[in-house]
């Protein structure tokens, strides 16, 4: 690629080939963030799915509300969160059952009637 005329950086010069023992300490340390990265990443995927299980929510809810956290300007977190709690209470998410308010118990099943015996 021709250099520009106003780049005063000095000419590339021929490209090095790494030894054996550069090749493998790249690889390693790639290898070892890597293996970080993914301890990091199911730890995050078990932290999620205790929480979604403990609460009785999908993990989609929790990461849309993280979406929604994330939002730097204050106006328009406002402003998504109040649309959100809106749609919410539009789908009846209001009115579900709590653990302060349990769920009404189902009524008694009646069994089967017996027959009258006739003398």
């Amino acid at each position: 690629m021709a250099k520009d005329i106003n780049d005063k950086s000095p000419p590339p010069g021929a490209a090095q080939l790494p030894t054996q023992g550069l090749l493998f300490e790249g690889m390693n340390s790639y290898r070892t963030l890597n293996e970080k990265k993914k301890a990091i990443a199911s730890k995050q995927k078990a932290d999620l799915k205790e929480f979604c299980a403990s609460h009785a929510t999908p993990e989609w809810i929790f990461k849309t509300l993280l979406k929604f956290q994330d939002i730097e300007d204050e106006a328009i977190r406002g402003y998504a969160w109040r649309a959100l709690t809106h749609g919410g209470n539009q789908l009846g998410f209001d009115q579900l059952p709590t653990e302060a308010a349990p769920a009404p118990e189902p009524a008694p099943k009646e069994g089967p009637r017996r027959a009258r015996a006739t003398a």
